[in-house]
């Protein structure tokens, strides 16, 4: 039985939960094109790494997951 492998690609639901933070967060920066993404049909997809290094030039991003 093959396993599944592991994307360095999430939908904005997995991104949002990566984050800590709300899926509707994620959605409002991915419409101001502040979240780096790429559409796949109407499908959007966050490369892990591209939001890592966004979040990291926002600190406050990950600390409101902790309010």
């Amino acid at each position: 039985m093959a396993t599944a492998t592991q994307t360095p690609w999430l939908n904005v639901k997995q991104a949002a939960e990566y984050l800590g933070v709300s899926a509707s967060f994620v959605k409002q920066r991915v419409s101001r094109n502040e979240i780096p993404h790429r559409h796949l049909g109407r499908a959007v997809r966050i490369h892990v790494d591209e939001l890592d290094a966004w979040a990291d030039s926002k600190p406050g991003v990950r600390a409101e997951a902790l309010v």
